[in-house]
């Protein structure tokens, strides 16, 4: 297991780097993999202990790593969380996938809030318009990024209904 840094580009300029789950057999598949956890508290503080690890001596000051909804349920997550993002001088932006479902966004808001609060970090939506876009998440959570899928972009230049729904979301 190893992360590769995708760099997002903002108008023509690396703006971060996202840090992205790898495995040496690329038969793996990563989401599959990362479905398959059922301690998804546990596995997201290995994976934001191992990144904030790696890039304490990067040139670069802004990451994203992709945690799941279901450890922002977690208090224990965001007392460790907060802990971990502080003891870092890099500004962290928290992705969040929507491959699992909570019903408890009241708890999710309160902890996104008290982890912004107490540190410098961000918080985005990953991959909306994936799969089951949920459009809760957007009213009801503190989102300061909305990472819109390719799915939607890529059909923009050749489709007006492609153009409009990206148009309506923004």
């Amino acid at each position: 297991m190893y992360f590769h840094y995708q760099p997002i580009y903002i108008n023509n300029r690396i703006s971060y780097l996202e840090a992205l789950l790898r495995f040496e057999d690329s038969s793996i598949n990563i989401e599959e993999f990362v479905m398959s956890q059922k301690n998804k508290v546990d596995f997201d503080l290995i994976i934001l202990s191992k990144v904030l690890s790696e890039i304490q001596t990067s040139k670069f000051d802004f990451f994203s790593i992709n945690i799941s909804l279901l450890s922002l349920e977690s208090d224990i997550f965001t007392y460790k969380c907060i802990e971990l993002i502080n003891k870092n001088k890099k500004t962290i932006i928290l992705e969040l996938t929507e491959y699992d479902k909570s019903s408890n966004l009241e708890q999710i808001h309160k902890n996104i809030s008290q982890i912004k609060e107490k540190t410098n970090c961000k918080f985005a939506l990953d991959d909306f318009g994936k799969g089951c876009a949920n459009i809760d998440l957007l009213i009801n959570l503190p989102i300061d990024i909305v990472k819109i899928d390719r799915c939607i972009t890529q059909r923009i230049s050749d489709s007006f209904s492609g153009f409009n729904l990206l148009k309506n979301i923004i």
